[in-house]
C-alpha cells in the first residue's frame, strides 16, 4: 500500500504495517488510550519519511540504522519521548532509491531486548516478501 509520494520517492505499508496499524485504530475507536497514542506516533513516523529528499547518508536523532540488521540494511524511526513509548518504525531503502518500505512498528517499550533481538529477521521476510509482491517497475 502506498503511503504517499515525498517528492524523492513513494513510502509504501507493508502488509504486516497495514495489519498492525489497522488494530490500532480499531483498538482506538474502542477507547484504547495507548493504542491511539500509538497510532499517532506511528504516524510521526511516516511522517519523518515523507519528509526526507533523499536516503539518509547520516543517522539523525530520529532515524539511525539498526545494527543488527539482517541481509538488509534497514533503518529505525523514532519519536520524540514520552513516556511509557517507544514506539519505532522499522523501514528499508530499495538500493536504487525508488521507494522506501515502512515495513512494521513496534512499541519497544513493551518488547525490550526482544525487540533488537528479531529485528534483524522480522525485516528481511517483510522485504521478501515485498519484492516478490511490489509494485510494477519498482526494483
Amino acid at each position: 500500500m502506498r503511503l504517499g509520494h515525498t517528492g524523492w520517492v513513494d513510502v509504501y505499508a507493508s502488509r504486516q504495517l497495514q495489519i498492525r496499524v489497522a488494530d490500532l485504530r480499531q483498538r482506538a475507536k474502542a477507547g484504547d488510550a495507548h493504542a491511539e497514542t500509538t497510532l499517532r506516533l506511528v504516524g510521526l513516523e511516516i511522517a519523518i519519511l515523507r519528509r526526507l529528499d533523499a536516503e539518509p547518508d547520516e543517522e539523525t536523532p530520529d532515524l539511525k540504522t539498526v545494527r543488527r540488521s539482517g541481509k538488509y540494511v534497514v533503518w529505525r524511526v523514532s519519536h520524540p519521548h514520552l513516556e511509557g513509548y517507544a514506539v519505532r518504525t522499522i523501514v528499508w531503502f530499495t538500493p536504487q532509491g525508488q521507494a522506501v518500505l515502512a515495513c512494521y512498528a513496534t512499541d519497544k517499550a513493551q518488547m525490550g531486548n526482544l525487540f533488537y533481538q528479531t529485528v534483524g529477521e522480522r525485516a528481511d521476510q517483510v522485504i521478501d516478501e515485498w519484492l516478490r509482491d511490489r509494485p510494477e517497475g519498482l526494483s
